[in-house]
């Protein structure tokens, strides 16, 4: 699995709201708010924040519903759902992600109390 983050070139200043896309890659298969129209690229910050928040609720929860998460200031959303010991990730058209658990609770630990301000700083890409 692959997380890649683009930040839009609007400015030198980089904070916590900046607008970017959200691309993500595993066996082949890319989930992206890139090339999209209209356009949905979000607050890419947020974005991030909130998607390691619901890994964090997914770990402790035993529900095999599907929990969708919606990027600020974009229709661009992602479909993440348990599956036994996976984690399916879904984009709401045609892609669709299976990823070993274990494997996303080691990505989503990297970043356990990493604050907003620091993600906004140090996040560039990173692999599992």
């Amino acid at each position: 699995m692959e997380i890649k983050l683009t930040l839009l070139p609007i400015d030198d200043q980089l904070s916590g709201f900046d607008l970017g896309d959200f691309s993500l890659t595993h066996e082949g298969v890319t989930i992206t708010s890139a090339g999209r129209t209209p356009s949905q690229s979000m607050m890419i910050f947020i974005f991030l924040s909130d998607l390691l928040d619901m890994l964090g609720a997914l770990t402790k929860s035993y529900s095999k519903r599907a929990h969708k998460i919606i990027a600020a200031d974009s229709s661009f959303s992602l479909v993440l759902k348990k599956s036994g010991q996976n984690l399916v990730v879904e984009d709401g058209s045609t892609s669709r992600m299976v990823y070993a658990w274990e494997k996303v609770l080691e990505f989503a630990n990297q970043f356990k109390g990493l604050s907003f301000t620091a993600a906004t700083r140090v996040w560039k890409a990173k692999k599992l």
